[in-house]
């Protein structure tokens, strides 16, 4: 782990901070996969999740991802 400043916490070592804006197109409402506290899949960030142009990490939801 290192620490980002530009986040003000740690990240995985190899990662890189980039903006929403620069890693998707378009963000908006849409059918998804659901969602849960306690799926234990990948992070599931929805608009809700982001304010003042932050995102709330600690508010994430997983989703299982099936074929």
């Amino acid at each position: 782990m290192k620490f980002s400043e530009e986040l003000g916490f740690e990240v995985p070592e190899g990662w890189e901070v980039k903006n929403l804006s620069n890693l998707s197109k378009d963000m908006f409402y849409g059918v998804t996969a659901k969602s849960t506290e306690n799926a234990k899949g990948f992070k599931f960030l929805r608009t809700t999740d982001i304010n003042n142009f932050k995102v709330n990490w600690d508010k994430l939801l997983d989703c299982k991802i099936t074929e």
